[in-house]
């Protein structure tokens, strides 16, 4: 039983070194996992004027995680 367990932390800390060397911060959120987005809002009916609105979203680099895979 006690090999068993060994394993699984051997297994969790090869794991953990793995994501430490093949993840590192999006570029696009700086590891937020969000992002500012620009839409635009055309003018209409009730508004004379047009503007740009922004919009905070999951970022879609990194599916909002805030971490990309540097390996390929």
């Amino acid at each position: 039983m006690v090999k068993g367990r060994e394993m699984i932390k051997t297994f969790e800390g090869l794991k953990d070194l793995i994501v430490e060397n093949y993840s590192e911060e999006c570029p696009q959120c700086n590891g937020a996992g969000e992002c500012e987005v620009d839409y635009d809002m055309p003018h209409g009916f009730g508004r004379d004027v047009g503007f740009i609105d922004t919009r905070i979203e999951e970022c879609d680099m990194c599916n909002g995680s805030g971490e990309v895979s540097n390996h390929e």
